[in-house]
């Protein structure tokens, strides 16, 4: 983590002018009021007059000129990938009304047959399969010889027919822990983007670690119902490192009333702020109380608050300077502090 002192006057080259110029001009008027209050006061008091006027010049140019401490964080990878795994009743079941077309991309998806030799070939006969047609067997010119192609024919069909029993006796389950082994290449894609969290959910969502995925499930995930909005809702976690993407794999069964798709539209709605993990405690209480007075989620009107709060700050402000100073000294100072713009 690298901490950095920033001025932000230094992003805006007029400010910069403007307040160099100020800086000139104080540092003038104070010269001359030295040379004026010389003649009236001792040289001792005049001399703390001018370091208190001075402190006070030095501590207006710094407000002035907006510094910052810029926090820095080196982290290894750009975020988190949470994968979803849906762990209800019906993801135990098989897929016997699937097309022959499907259940081929499902073998090639599993690594299962196909190949860079082949895969061309498997591309035709899953075209074929789509349309309800005989797949071509042998390739254009791959031979010419009758007996051969009869040969090669009966061959890739016992094979392909083959493969295709074998995935239809998968349920959805086992298709779901093959695409998420440890080399599969779905997983080492997602590696490669960010670090990877595994949840299981049915009514509800659990983090589980790689080792627990594929087993039995937290008995809190209540595998009878399905909520795919529980995983959505669930997937932020840890906000020291952000959600990349959050990968859902399910047959799409929902059982709730809730709406998954409203979930999801809640990341990735370009209006949508979370609120400041670090706010006072108060500020979040305060906007979620104005949420619950409305019965929504309003971003725009929740921001109305704060100004309310800063002119409680200046009247209390200025109910402290009156006690003090005539009322005409008490509102320049306060003018002064609320046009600072590190403040505004």
């Amino acid at each position: 983590m690298n901490h950095r002192l920033v001025f932000h006057v230094f992003d805006s080259p007029a400010r910069l002018v403007l307040g160099g110029l100020a800086i000139l001009a104080a540092a003038f008027l104070l010269t001359r009021l030295l040379q004026f209050e010389r003649q009236l006061v001792p040289p001792r008091a005049s001399r703390w007059l001018l370091g208190l006027r001075l402190a006070v010049v030095i501590l207006l140019g710094l407000a002035l000129a907006e510094p910052a401490m810029s926090i820095s964080r080196d982290l290894a990878r750009r975020g988190r990938i949470v994968i979803a795994i849906d762990r209800s009743e019906s993801m135990t079941m098989t897929d016997a009304q699937s097309t022959a077309a499907e259940k081929l991309k499902w073998a090639r998806g599993l690594g299962l047959i196909g190949n860079d030799r082949i895969n061309s070939r498997l591309d035709r006969w899953i075209a074929d399969l789509d349309a309800e047609r005989e797949p071509r067997w042998v390739d254009p010119g791959e031979t010419d010889d009758p007996k051969r192609q009869r040969e090669l024919s009966k061959i890739r069909r016992t094979n392909l027919d083959e493969v295709l029993a074998s995935v239809a006796r998968l349920s959805r389950q086992q298709i779901v822990d093959r695409l998420l082994a440890p080399n599969s290449g779905l997983v080492q894609s997602l590696k490669s983007v960010g670090e990877i969290e595994y949840r299981v959910f049915g009514g509800r969502a659990e983090a589980v670690t790689v080792e627990t995925m594929s087993g039995k499930p937290p008995e809190s995930v209540d595998i009878g119902r399905t909520d795919l909005s529980a995983p959505l809702a669930s997937g932020l976690g840890d906000q020291d490192v952000p959600v990349t993407a959050i990968v859902v794999l399910s047959d799409g069964r929902q059982t709730e009333s809730t709406d998954p798709l409203a979930t999801a539209d809640y990341f990735h709605n370009p209006h949508f702020q979370p609120l400041h993990q670090r706010y006072p405690l108060m500020v979040p209480f305060l906007a979620a109380g104005v949420n619950g007075f409305t019965g929504n989620i309003e971003d725009v009107l929740v921001k109305a608050v704060f100004p309310l709060i800063y002119v409680a700050l200046l009247l209390m402000l200025y109910a402290g300077m009156r006690d003090k100073l005539p009322a005409w000294r008490a509102a320049l100072l306060l003018s002064l502090f609320a046009l600072m713009p590190a403040l505004v």
